[in-house]
């Protein structure tokens, strides 16, 4: 999830606890108990190199305005994934 203004961490861990249950993923559940016991969020926008390559995080769903922090995190992703091609 990337918040288009600054969340609070409670706001944060809630949202990610939420999708992760909703969506019955048990991948994005172990990501998001990941992201609570290091108590910080992080987001990959360039590809994973090493042993266990990983496919760059896809955009599966876009809501509501998106014209400060989720137009910043786009316009970097595009440059990060340009920069990679």
């Amino acid at each position: 999830m990337v918040f288009d203004r600054p969340v609070r961490w409670e706001t944060n861990v809630k949202v990610m606890n939420w999708v992760a249950l909703e969506s019955r993923n048990a991948d994005l559940q172990r990501y998001v108990s990941m992201q609570c016991s290091k108590k910080s969020s992080t987001v990959r926008v360039s590809v994973k190199k090493g042993k266990r390559d990983k496919p760059i995080p896809r955009i599966m769903f876009k809501f509501g305005k998106q014209d400060r922090q989720i137009k910043k995190f786009l316009e970097t992703r595009r440059l990060v994934l340009n920069y990679w091609k």
